[in-house]
């Protein structure tokens, strides 16, 4: 039995993400002083950077064929304890490009269908269930493949809500849009996912304010907006907090969101109050951006800590 803080981890649609090192990228044929292969996925990237703060993360999730058994072989390599169901003709692919000057290139295979959807959601489901009574929270990150209906995450939300888990979901489109109903802990979109869900751009903070409340009344008890470089917007219960991140040179944003939620759900089930989850993923959703492979953290974030600003608007 291991006395360590357990988070289970859905990862429905992973990745084997090749990342390529280049210079200036412009027209033509470049070599690359570096290129890493690694899994990858929201999910993936979540659980790897929790094991790395000292967390015991559970990964479970859809996979199959070649890549597939890369991924897990890698995943076995890292000492992350997974369970991960064979029902994928292939795991989807994604190749990144960074350059010198800190900007990428992200090309990311959609994936192809799950072979007998039913039978492997209900899979699926029954596998978090038995799995859920142990975990102090559950995270569900990323997109699905296709063939699973847009209501998976509602349903793994429902019930999570049963079992009284909380689920910090992060995700976009119609499965996050599904699963407000459910009411999850926390969502965290980004901003291209945030204007999605409510049909407009926002203008200025109030705005965004104003929208981050209406999606708690669609159901998220809690709301974190991640504006990247820009910071973090937080509409927790009653309260709204604004995070301003200290300024770095990025190497790689890719991920960068992924380190966040993983930051919270680490201050989360370390015992950390509102203030201390928001500055913890502030730090490791900056920190991330000074590492070439997407879903890593450096080993000392301390200076990113120390400089985050955190202020309550109201």
């Amino acid at each position: 039995m291991n006395d360590e803080p357990q988070v289970l981890v859905l990862c429905a649609n992973p990745a084997l993400e090749v990342t390529f090192e280049a210079g200036v990228i412009g027209d033509g044929v470049y070599s690359c002083p570096k290129t890493t292969w690694e899994s990858g996925g929201k999910g993936i990237n979540v659980a790897r950077i929790l094991k790395s703060l000292k967390t015991f993360p559970v990964l479970v999730g859809f996979i199959g064929g070649c890549v597939g058994k890369y991924i897990q072989n890698q995943l076995k390599e890292e000492s992350i304890t997974c369970c991960l169901l064979d029902c994928l003709p292939e795991t989807r692919c994604s190749v990144v490009i960074v350059n010198q000057t800190g900007g990428s290139v992200v090309v990311r295979e959609s994936g192809r269908p799950v072979i007998d959807p039913q039978i492997s959601v209900n899979t699926i489901l029954k596998e978090l269930e038995n799995r859920l009574p142990g975990a102090q929270c559950l995270c569900v990150a990323g997109s699905i493949p296709p063939g699973v209906p847009a209501t998976f995450y509602r349903d793994v939300c429902r019930m999570a809500k049963l079992l009284s888990k909380p689920v910090f979901l992060d995700c976009g489109g119609e499965p996050l849009r599904e699963a407000l109903s459910a009411r999850p802990f926390l969502v965290k979109p980004n901003e291209e996912e945030f204007a999605a869900l409510i049909w407009r751009e926002i203008e200025d903070e109030a705005e965004r304010i104003n929208a981050m409340q209406e999606i708690q009344r669609m159901g998220a008890e809690n709301v974190v907006l991640s504006l990247g470089a820009k910071g973090v917007l937080a509409a927790v219960g009653t309260s709204v907090f604004s995070v301003e991140v200290p300024k770095v040179e990025p190497i790689n944003a890719i991920g960068a969101g992924d380190a966040l939620c993983a930051g919270m759900i680490w201050a989360f089930v370390t015992g950390q109050d509102w203030q201390g989850i928001l500055t913890t993923g502030a730090a490791l959703g900056t920190a991330a951006t000074r590492v070439i492979s997407s879903g890593r953290i450096p080993a000392d974030f301390s200076e990113e800590l120390m400089k985050v600003r955190i202020k309550r608007i109201s």
